[in-house]
């Protein structure tokens, strides 16, 4: 019963590491994505098949005022 409550309480800190780091990264704009894209000399079709998403989904990405912040998150892994 304590081994659970420790648990809980470090799975609950990590939770709200994670939230806090995740608050800090900026949001990125389409255009953004675009520009990241081309400078790395890739495609949209590169570019879907490294997420893993159709090329339509990039195409939507790059005319919309936000993508999704898991892809803002890897990009700036992958600068």
């Amino acid at each position: 019963m304590k081994d659970d409550k420790l648990i809980t309480r470090q799975k609950e800190k990590l939770r709200k590491q994670l939230l806090s780091r995740l608050s800090r990264v900026p949001s990125m704009r389409g255009l953004g994505l675009r520009q990241w894209r081309l400078d790395h000399a890739m495609s949209q079709k590169d570019l879907a098949a490294a997420f893993e998403v159709s090329t339509r989904s990039i195409i939507r990405y790059e005319g919309s005022e936000k993508i999704p912040r898991v892809v803002a998150i890897a990009l700036g892994v992958v600068k």
